[in-house]
């Protein structure tokens, strides 16, 4: 995250629009009587976690190496193409959010349950980064 607390303000302010335009895009669909989510999927909610825990920490870890050093990598290559100077660089630990806010752009199309299962298991990856994982 950007040291100055002006950039960091303007980065959460934008996250923020970003998930309530998603929430109103698909409170409008709903309304005009497209179903987003029918009672069979909210019911699978537990496994959808599960889905998520087993990707985070089974074949991904294995393929991928940990979390935090896979991020670390992403957001130097993501500067790099950027061309971000140092106070605006991408951090390792924005790199699971920004991935959360690019399922939720897909979902705010169509509904497809990878979406949901992506969502949970970067926040995750989130977590993980975070304590170092």
């Amino acid at each position: 995250m950007p040291n100055n607390p002006i950039i960091q303000d303007m980065i959460y302010m934008r996250c923020a629009q970003i998930c309530m335009q998603c929430f109103d895009e698909a409170t409008e669909r709903e309304k005009e009587g497209e179903k987003m989510y029918d009672e069979y999927e909210l019911t699978k909610k537990a496994s959808l976690f599960e889905m998520a825990e087993k990707t985070v920490k089974g074949d991904r870890k294995k393929d991928y190496g940990s979390p935090a050093a896979l991020c670390k990598h992403i957001s130097s290559m993501w500067n790099a193409y950027l061309g971000f100077h140092e106070d605006m660089k991408i951090t390792p630990e924005q790199v699971p959010f920004m991935m959360v806010l690019f399922k939720m752009a897909r979902e705010s199309f169509k509904h497809k349950e990878d979406n949901l299962v992506d969502m949970m298991g970067y926040v995750a990856v989130a977590d993980m980064v975070r304590r170092g994982e």
